[in-house]
């Protein structure tokens, strides 16, 4: 994320996200650049937004 990072700076209109899944461990972690929303859809549960900062 930090070469994106670096990548974009002067830039506009541009965002980027990353999703690693470990699944084994039940675990979900999320890096967004950018002006961007996320929704989390879940079997069962429907969907949520995710509030990130």
């Amino acid at each position: 994320m930090h070469q994106i990072t670096v990548h974009l700076i002067g830039r506009r209109v541009a965002v980027a996200a990353l999703v690693h899944i470990d699944e084994t461990e039940m675990e979900m972690r999320y890096a967004g650049l950018g002006n961007i929303s996320t929704v989390l859809i879940s079997e069962g549960e429907g969907e949520r937004g995710l509030n990130l900062q």
